[in-house]
């Protein structure tokens, strides 16, 4: 909710442009990432304990959560 009150002002341009600059700095820090971290446990943005990969896969939920509202908004 934090980052879509964020976006709400902005135009599509500048919204998607975030977007895609968030996009490329956690895929990044992802191939960044020395393999022996990669399942270790660490401290998540929102508070809790977990490994990249649930990280990944929460993510990639969040972000089909945000598709679907998208494709109700547009009728898609």
């Amino acid at each position: 909710e934090e980052m879509a009150a964020t976006w709400a002002g902005k135009k599509y341009e500048h919204a998607f442009q975030d977007f895609s600059n968030s996009r490329k700095e956690f895929i990044d820090a992802i191939e960044a990432m020395p393999e022996h971290l990669v399942g270790s446990q660490f401290l998540l943005p929102w508070g809790d304990m977990g490994t990249l990969e649930q990280v990944v896969e929460i993510l990639s939920n969040h972000e089909t959560e945000h598709t679907e509202d998208i494709h109700n908004k547009v009728g898609a």
